[in-house]
């Protein structure tokens, strides 16, 4: 915690707002998800399906912030990350998709992953993953 914390004093005031901003959002959805569902959440945080993909500078300010701001968020799963993203490009008036998917492993355990996309670009959930190794599942409207 102390490297966050020696980290974070080092950035740039506006990126200090991102990450504090996006730390905030990580808490409400993951304790959200905990106490109660996807579905009664999912309605509370804002999402644009229709509006313009988010330029390629914001997409990586947002990606680190929300990959920087999870480590000090327990249990921060890829899910609360692509929702975090979600909530910090729609309140910039920036589109995208929300995707979860489950591995297309036959006989192997079920393991399940989600991502979020604005336009062509992945904005979490690329690290580590081969997406094309998931099978989508409908999420509903995001």
């Amino acid at each position: 915690m102390r490297a966050f914390a020696r980290t974070f004093f080092q950035l740039r005031l506006r990126d200090m707002r991102l990450v504090a901003l996006a730390w905030l959002l990580n808490v409400f959805i993951r304790t959200g998800l905990t106490l109660t569902s996807y579905k009664f959440l999912e309605p509370l945080l804002p999402a644009k399906p229709n509006g313009p993909a988010a330029p390629e500078a914001f997409l990586r300010r947002v990606r680190f912030t929300v990959f920087y701001s999870g480590k000090a968020v327990p249990r921060c799963t890829c899910l609360v990350r692509a929702l975090t993203a979600r909530t910090l490009l729609a309140m910039k008036g920036h589109s995208s998709t929300l995707h979860v998917g489950v591995a297309k492993n036959p006989g192997a355990q079920m393991e399940a992953h989600a991502w979020l996309t604005s336009g062509d670009s992945v904005v979490t959930g690329e690290e580590g993953y081969d997406l094309a190794d998931y099978a989508i599942l409908p999420v509903g409207p995001s």
